[in-house]
């Protein structure tokens, strides 16, 4: 994994954490197998809103298809990956 698929990851991380209020937890220690929806991650439907709407802002990927969505919240490799490839900002 390159150092900016890696950074990518912990800012990813490190917004779940901040949306879910899991203060203290360290955002290095998920791996690309994490679960982002009913996981350690995103608790509930609340949560992935939050999350959509912060990705938006943040990285210009705008999410409106929640086929895609859900592809792209499987785990956080591939949430990872989809936004590295998307992103505008």
């Amino acid at each position: 994994m390159s150092e900016a698929t890696s950074d990518l990851r912990t800012a990813l991380v490190t917004l779940i954490l901040e949306i879910t209020a899991q203060d203290g937890v360290d955002p290095s220690g998920f791996d690309d197998a994490a679960v982002c929806v009913g996981g350690e991650l995103l608790h509930d439907s609340l949560d992935v809103l939050e999350f959509l709407v912060a990705i938006d802002r943040t990285y210009g990927v705008s999410v409106r298809d929640g086929a895609v969505g859900h592809t792209m919240l499987t785990d956080l490799g591939t949430l990872t990956a989809y936004v590295a490839e998307h992103r505008t900002r």
